[in-house]
């Protein structure tokens, strides 16, 4: 519902003066002609505690205002930090989750071309000699060293013996990384 200047002055028995004064207290522009419902029962409030002497003047009235619209303002505000927040984590989940499948995609790739590169430099050898010489001094037990890099089938016919490779680590890896064709 709307309130024309002529309305609130009649409701209120203000005269112009009174009702520039009262607008201004209550952050209405003294100008307006037609106001809310919500500006109304501004305008009412602010009557009502210059009847009852909670305000004494239109300083008073503004104070009050000013202090209940800071208060509210602040209140909104808090939820627009709060929901700007949860906005916030919200996309930071998203991106973080994109972020992961892509490197879930990414990773594999390189690792695998690391490790290429590892194997055709002589280097991974060098390590998996160095490993092997390392647990042979702890675990002379090769069948059980071994069980731990490869599965190895437990058949009657291979206990007690020592199992043999038919290829070395860089053919093997070799080959298996020429099969890959989409590695960089």
């Amino acid at each position: 519902m709307s309130y024309s200047k002529e309305t609130i002055q009649n409701a209120f028995d203000l005269s112009d003066e009174d009702l520039k004064l009262t607008l201004k207290a209550v952050g209405i522009h003294p100008n307006k002609k037609n106001f809310s419902e919500d500006e109304y029962n501004r305008i009412e409030e602010s009557q009502q505690m210059l009847e009852d002497g909670t305000a004494t003047t239109y300083d008073d009235i503004a104070a009050h205002f000013k202090q209940h619209s800071s208060t509210s303002s602040q209140g909104a505000e808090a939820d627009l930090i709060n929901m700007l927040d949860r906005q916030t984590v919200q996309r930071g989940v998203e991106i973080g989750s994109r972020q992961a499948e892509i490197l879930g995609q990414v990773i594999p790739k390189a690792t695998m071309a690391r490790l290429q590169q590892k194997i055709q430099s002589g280097e991974l050898n060098q390590v998996m000699e160095t490993y092997w010489d390392e647990q042979m001094g702890e675990s002379p037990d090769v069948t059980a060293l071994m069980a731990e890099f490869i599965e190895i089938p437990t058949s009657p016919q291979l206990t007690g013996t020592t199992p043999t490779p038919t290829m070395n680590l860089l053919e093997s890896s070799t080959e298996l990384s020429e099969s890959e064709s989409d590695l960089p």
